[in-house]
């Protein structure tokens, strides 16, 4: 019937309006921000962790408790000197993936 029709149409047109407001407020509210690159490790963060490396001599077993890095993860591919450590740390390449660790811990 054209009188039961109208009803349904006037609820989604309704909830379609309060839907769109509530978008626009949404957006209105967000702010313009810039996409910054990744530009490869900074000097500053590598000169601090190779002063760390000279700091302790290289010594891979303070190192490892001071990183709180598994220090066979560290022998597996021991720095050549402090900026090498630096590098090798930074870039994740003495990241130990923990659920893989622990299963193997488990074995």
């Amino acid at each position: 019937s054209p009188d039961g029709d109208a009803a349904p149409r006037r609820a989604k047109s309704t909830g379609a309006k309060g839907l769109e407001g509530g978008i626009h407020k949404q957006i209105t509210g967000l702010r313009r921000t810039t996409t910054r690159t990744y530009s490869g490790l900074q000097e500053d963060e590598v000169n601090a962790v190779a002063a760390l490396y000279r700091k302790n001599n290289g010594d891979l077993r303070k190192l490892a408790q001071l990183m709180q890095i598994d220090h066979g993860v560290l022998m597996r591919d021991p720095p050549k000197d402090a900026t090498d450590f630096a590098h090798k740390l930074l870039t994740g390449q003495y990241s130990v993936d923990m659920t893989e660790a622990r299963k193997k811990d488990l074995r």
